[in-house]
């Protein structure tokens, strides 16, 4: 989703990132693995982002 963007606007959301990077497709992978298996068996009809963290993100300077 957000290749197709200027790499300016990439950098400004790996910042706003905590984990300081964007959710590659492994990542959203690995989720869908982790689902399919028995371990995911008490999990149902939830919602699980795989954003990196970027959900958390406040929209407030980083603080350095």
């Amino acid at each position: 989703m957000f290749k197709a963007n200027p790499q300016s606007i990439i950098d400004t959301f790996k910042q706003a990132s905590p984990l300081g990077k964007l959710a590659e497709a492994d990542d959203i992978a690995r989720v869908m693995y982790f689902l399919s298996s028995d371990e995911s068996n008490p999990i149902t009809g939830e919602n699980i982002p795989v954003s990196a963290g970027f959900e958390v993100y406040s929209g407030q300077p980083v603080q350095k």
